[in-house]
């Protein structure tokens, strides 16, 4: 990856695309503004975003798109939307990317026309974990879990869900909370169909609340096909 330092980039699809670079660091003063999104990552491990201006990107993806790249890190330098200068969303990923606990307080709770971490779509067979943040995730298209796969989520976590959304496990998702974790929708009035574990899945809920899972006659809070699971208080 080129070293990109104190550039302008706007007015683009996509401001700043990277792909399949390890360790990928955005990581010296750039403002990144007016594009539909600002930056992407596809298939890069341990990438690292800080210093960064990121400011109206509008497209469905926002300021930070990471896909298939595992664990990543929004650190503490950037400047993520503001007045009149708002992002679609602040930060985007599919199933195959997160976090990581190093990012907590980092990406931004207001600023942008939707606040927190966009979900959207994509299947994934490796181990992955939403820690708390300090923002909630936000399924706008279903992920899945595939075969293999396992999803652990924190304590304390709030998950959302957009009318009409689910999350589909073939491998494993494991919710072992004790403060609680949240599966809920995401504004008044939206109806989600659940979590749907399928023949073969596997997963444990605790001290975890699901609710309004209300979409038509497919709204099940938890559905289970020959699946292992336990759910505790």
């Amino acid at each position: 990856m080129p070293t990109i330092e104190s550039c302008v980039i706007q007015n683009n699809t996509t401001g700043l695309y990277v792909q399949n670079v390890t360790a990928a660091a955005l990581c010296t003063a750039n403002t990144i503004q007016d594009n539909g999104t600002g930056v992407h990552f596809a298939s890069c491990t341990a990438c690292t975003v800080d210093n960064q201006t990121l400011e109206g990107s509008n497209g469905i993806y926002g300021a930070i798109y990471m896909q298939n790249s595992g664990e990543f890190t929004i650190a503490s330098g950037n400047t993520i939307g503001g007045v009149g200068q708002e992002n679609s969303w602040p930060v985007t990923i599919d199933i195959g990317s997160y976090p990581s606990l190093a990012s907590s307080g980092h990406i931004p709770t207001s600023g942008n026309t939707h606040n927190g971490i966009q979900v959207r779509g994509g299947a994934t067979a490796a181990s992955i974990t939403w820690p708390d943040v300090a923002v909630d995730y936000i399924i706008t298209s279903p992920p899945t879990i595939s075969a293999g796969g396992i999803l652990d989520i924190d304590d304390g976590v709030i998950v959302k869900l957009d009318h009409g959304q689910y999350l589909s496990v073939y491998g494993t998702l494991n919710a072992p909370g004790s403060a609680g974790i949240l599966f809920t929708r995401y504004e008044a009035g939206d109806e989600w169909r659940g979590l749907h574990f399928y023949s073969g899945s596997s997963g444990t809920l605790q001290h975890s609340t699901i609710e309004y899972a209300q979409y038509y006659a497919g709204g099940y809070g938890i559905h289970g096909e020959e699946a292992t699971l336990a759910i505790e208080p």
